[in-house]
């Protein structure tokens, strides 16, 4: 396991972790919303401005991981 205090040396946040399972006929929808939610959680504030991996699985669930700014 990684040493946490290395990982978290230098950051804003937490990372984060969320995963989705859009509905049938709805993948489209959900990268266009994907695309963006990072970049407006940062705009209010609520993100740091690290860039989000965003990834899908065998089984069509989207995988966010992102840094949420911990106030």
């Amino acid at each position: 396991m990684r040493d946490q205090r290395s990982w978290d040396s230098g950051r804003e946040g937490v990372m984060s972790i969320a995963c989705y399972k859009p509905f049938s006929g709805k993948d489209e929808e959900m990268v266009k919303l994907l695309e963006s939610h990072v970049p407006n959680l940062c705009a209010w504030g609520l993100a740091a401005e690290t860039p989000a991996l965003v990834m899908r699985s065998r089984d069509g669930i989207f995988i966010e991981v992102f840094e949420w700014k911990s106030h």
